[in-house]
């Protein structure tokens, strides 16, 4: 765990880990394993650049999740369906659906960072628990 203090020293508090074991004991993600790496994923990841965002995933895969062999990162998540209300699947999380109807925008090129942030404000947005500062 030496490499998550190093990597992370953005200003991490006991809060931080306490958002993240909270957010995990929900089983929001559907499943232990998965809630671990999802709500540590969502407390220290975020804020990283992405040389650093990959040591710490690394470790996250290592000491929690499973890794898949070919990238060594941890897989996407694999939510369960949400039953009752309308709900929109975001680079893997379900987030319901406001009055307004989803429509996609097929001029907005979608590339992999764009994707892998999206990914992170849909993984807070589904908790429906944290304020979300966008800068």
């Amino acid at each position: 765990m030496q490499l998550v203090v190093i990597v992370c020293c953005n200003g991490y508090s006991l809060r931080t880990l306490c958002r993240a074991l909270t957010l995990a004991s929900t089983d929001l993600f559907g499943g232990e394993q998965r809630c671990l790496v999802e709500s540590i994923s969502l407390s220290f990841i975020s804020d990283l650049d992405s040389e650093n965002r990959i040591k710490v995933e690394k470790m996250i895969a290592k000491c929690i999740g499973k890794v898949s062999a070919s990238s060594g990162q941890i897989p996407k998540p694999v939510v369960p369906s949400p039953n009752g209300r309308d709900f929109v699947r975001v680079e893997g999380y379900w987030l319901e659906t406001g009055t307004t109807e989803p429509k996609d925008d097929p001029q907005y090129v979608c590339t992999k960072s764009v994707r892998r942030h999206l990914a992170d404000l849909a993984r807070i947005v589904c908790s429906g628990r944290y304020p979300i500062l966008l800068e």
